[in-house]
C-alpha cells in the first residue's frame, strides 16, 4: 500500500536522490490522514496533498505566542494543556 502512495508522489514531484526520503515521509503522512505537516524544510512544499506549515514563519510564531501553554495535537484537531 505504501508504494501505491509513494510512486505518484515521486513521479509528480520529479523527486530523486536525497529527496526520496522526504517523499517517503510525505507519502506516510498522506496515507495516515495527516492534514498539516509542520516543518521548516521547504522541500516538503513540493508534494501535492500535503499542507506544510513552517513553525518559524509568521503564522506559526503567532500561534505559539497566542497560546504558549498549549500543545496542539494537529492530527485530530485537538488542543490539550501541556503539563
Amino acid at each position: 500500500m505504501h508504494w501505491a502512495t509513494l510512486r505518484p508522489l515521486l513521479i509528480e514531484s520529479h523527486v530523486s536522490g536525497q529527496q526520496i526520503h522526504d517523499a517517503r515521509v510525505a507519502a506516510l503522512c498522506c496515507q495516515h490522514g495527516v492534514r498539516e505537516f509542520w516543518s521548516a524544510d521547504r522541500d516538503f512544499s513540493r508534494f501535492v496533498g500535503l499542507n506544510v506549515i513552517n513553525p518559524y514563519g509568521v503564522c506559526g510564531l503567532e500561534l505559539i505566542r497566542a497560546a504558549p501553554n498549549l500543545f496542539w495535537h494537529r492530527l485530530g484537531g485537538i488542543a490539550t494543556q501541556r503539563n
